[in-house]
């Protein structure tokens, strides 16, 4: 499959929005985000060049806040994006975040499952993604809900076990997500981690089965 030019990448993450972000934000960080995808560039690699944590530029980088003007402007001449475009749309998502309103929607807005979705798996490393987004540790998670237990979630997250409507719901609402975008996580969970709770149980079934002792064998002297 041929590469994908930076422009086809940027045109892919603005035309799937995710729900509940603020649109001017998410148009600021758009195109630095596609710069990212098309480069290949990690995390990792642009706070060593910033001399930032990576989850300082993960958080400039989500959408939800306003970078500080002369760090998305460093930002994009890292990464080669239009230094004047990123400058002039900093000024409109600036005044549009100047509203105390604005602000605090964009701090809990998003938290969507990614738009392509097609396992269960995906689900699952969605959930992982939107945790590290967040900055949220399972320790801390355990911590904010006493029922999401550490060993559970992380056999969860991994894949060793399914996932339940209850602990997605309520990993998402650990993380501040709330409104279409907490549908969206239930509506992917409906699709893709239901069938396969109902197909481990199944399984399950099926291995009892297999291995059950017979009711005669269990009164033979």
């Amino acid at each position: 499959m041929a590469a994908r030019s930076p422009a086809e990448y940027e045109e892919d993450h603005v035309l799937h929005q995710p729900a509940g972000y603020d649109a001017e934000l998410w148009a600021l960080v758009a195109p630095l985000r596609a710069a990212v995808a098309a480069q290949g560039i990690t995390y990792g690699q642009l706070s060593y060049r910033l001399g930032l944590h990576r989850s300082r530029v993960s958080r400039a980088l989500s959408g939800r806040v306003l970078p500080a003007r002369d760090r998305v402007l460093q930002l994009a001449r890292i990464l080669g994006v239009d230094e004047a475009a990123v400058a002039l749309q900093w000024d409109r998502a600036a005044a549009k975040m100047r509203d105390p309103g604005a602000r605090r929607e964009a701090r809990v807005a998003g938290g969507a499952p990614p738009s392509r979705l097609a396992s269960h798996k995906d689900v699952m490393n969605a959930l992982r993604d939107l945790l590290q987004d967040r900055g949220i540790s399972q320790r801390e998670l355990e911590r904010r809900n006493s029922d999401l237990c550490r060993s559970t979630v992380g056999a969860m997250l991994r894949c060793s076990r399914g996932a339940s409507r209850s602990q997605v719901t309520a990993i998402v609402f650990a993380c501040d997500v709330h409104g279409a975008a907490a549908d969206a996580w239930e509506a992917a969970w409906e699709q893709y981690c239901r069938p396969d709770l109902v197909e481990r149980q199944r399984r399950s079934d099926a291995c009892l089965k297999r291995t059950a002792v017979p009711l005669r064998d269990l009164y033979r002297w």
